[in-house]
């Protein structure tokens, strides 16, 4: 079964890769049956029924994304750590390319989050991030301009607790072009897997939102020593980098971001947090939503740069309790099969 075949069950749209190798969305098929017989176009009855449908479908849309209770918080949280959980590193290479061997030969760089739950050992949910630059940014470098660092935009494509959905999302595909002929899209490889966790930071001087700092924290557990592959794609062994939310209601001057019908549709209770364009990951909420639009700033290579000394102990402990896992353990994870997702590139090399 291709990618382009599955779609999600929850109604939230489903990572793929099309035609130009870039990854889209593609929402969910209705479950609801069709009608035997429509009411004639115009009648008073199918006015009636065409506005209560689109007034049903709005309400589903609705709460299928507000149900947050069992993963992010919905309300703000105090200063700490707020989540805490498994991160996966991907990149897919380009179309008609299969044995890529450097970062020119990739196509999409993308970050999986998968929250945990302490009281819920089986609990799995899973965001695919897509990293505009497919790169992490890098604190050792400046940034574009006048910028002192790097800012990445990303983007979330998927959010949901169907691994089989995320498996097709990473799976390869084919298709038929009439100039170009058969065409194969490979499939992702796994970069890395670590230890995540989400850090919220306010301010001590003022209450402004732009003022409020969060940061995803990460340490690398797979491979234990970075290669070529890790270091082309920005992953350090340990990172922090502050991560914020834009406003999917505003517009930032020269800022290329999806266009505003693919913005996320955040509930209202959401919605009212924003007061600037952007603001910090609190409550975890804010990142459940297809089409989400992230600023990743780097930050720091050490975590205890930002979140101290604590929190930071506290992420390394667990962290250090994942060591002992290899490539192979970190693809069960994620019910991948080597063949499908080759796990080289867990090891440091192209593939």
């Amino acid at each position: 079964m291709s990618a382009r075949d599955t779609v999600k069950p929850d109604g939230q749209a489903t990572l793929f890769a099309d035609k130009r190798g870039e990854v889209s969305m593609t929402p969910a098929k209705s479950s609801a049956k069709r009608p035997a017989k429509e009411p004639k176009s115009g009648s008073k009855k199918a006015k009636t029924e065409a506005s209560t449908k689109a007034e049903t479908a709005e309400d589903g849309e609705q709460a299928s994304r507000t149900s947050r209770a069992d993963v992010g918080e919905m309300d703000e949280q105090p200063a700490g750590t707020i989540e805490k959980g498994h991160i996966y590193f991907f990149y897919r290479p380009k179309v008609d390319d299969d044995d890529p061997k450097s970062l020119d030969d990739v196509s999409k760089f993308f970050v999986v989050l998968s929250p945990r739950q302490a009281n819920d050992k089986d609990f799995r949910y899973y965001r695919s991030i897509d990293v505009g630059k497919k790169r992490l940014p890098d604190v050792d470098r400046p940034g574009q301009g006048a910028l002192p660092k790097e800012i990445f935009w990303s983007c979330v494509m998927s959010a949901g607790s169907d691994y089989e959905a995320l498996k097709a999302g990473l799976a390869s595909s084919e298709y038929d072009t009439k100039t170009a002929g058969h065409r194969v899209q490979p499939s992702c490889r796994m970069a890395g897997r670590g230890n995540y966790s989400i850090h919220y930071v306010p301010s001590e001087k003022s209450d402004a939102p732009s003022q409020q700092k969060s940061y995803l924290n990460y340490i690398t557990v797979v491979p234990d020593q970075l290669g070529e592959v890790q270091k082309s794609l920005g992953i350090k062994q340990e990172s922090s980098i502050l991560l914020q939310v834009k406003d999917p209601h505003q517009s930032a001057a020269g800022f290329q971001g999806l266009p505003e019908e693919r913005r996320a549709k955040y509930p209202d209770e959401l919605q009212a947090l924003f007061k600037t364009k952007n603001r910090p990951a609190n409550p975890t909420a804010l990142l459940d939503y297809v089409g989400a639009e992230l600023l990743l700033i780097a930050s720091a290579d050490k975590v205890e740069a930002t979140v101290g000394e604590a929190d930071a102990k506290e992420l390394s402990k667990e962290a250090d309790s994942a060591h002992s896992l290899g490539p192979s353990d970190a693809q069960r994870e994620l019910h991948l099969d080597s063949k499908e997702n080759p796990a080289e590139a867990l090891e440091g090399d192209w593939t």
